[in-house]
């Protein structure tokens, strides 16, 4: 029987857990992959003045690139607890507005901004729509007006 060096054991069950650990992470991620948020729950996770604020916290720290927040990070920037942090990002998280991830034994948040830009974008067409409408109803104003 060969006699394999513990270092070396050691290190091949700590590159094999590592590969386990991350195969799991993205299937769990898959698996809580939803379809398209509901307008209606992304705007009711966002009639919260302190979910805006995370949010904004979480856009501005995606601009910045560092792979997301913790809810304790967000806690220390906001006049809130943690807890409360927790459960704020949870609804956002619910909403389809926020994605976490773990990173070693840290939860982090970011933004989803692809969500973010449909919303704004339903949000531009229902605008324009009202431009539109807005903009007949002057017209037929002005040809009344002239008679």
């Amino acid at each position: 029987m060969v006699k394999v060096p513990q270092e070396v054991t050691h290190e091949v069950t700590h590159e094999v857990t590592e590969e386990v650990t991350e195969e799991v992470t993205r299937a769990r991620a898959s698996a809580r992959a939803a379809p398209a948020p509901s307008p209606v729950a992304a705007f009711a996770a966002l009639a919260d003045e302190t979910r805006w604020t995370v949010l904004e916290a979480l856009a501005d720290d995606e601009a910045v690139g560092s792979g997301g927040l913790t809810a304790s990070a967000l806690a220390e920037r906001l006049p809130v607890t943690r807890q409360a942090i927790a459960k704020h990002l949870a609804l956002l998280e619910g909403a389809g507005l926020v994605e976490s991830g773990m990173v070693g034994r840290e939860r982090r948040f970011r933004a989803l901004g692809a969500e973010l830009t449909a919303l704004g974008r339903r949000l531009e067409r229902i605008g324009d729509a009202w431009e539109a409408r807005l903009g007949r109803i002057a017209t037929i104003a002005e040809d009344l007006e002239r008679g």
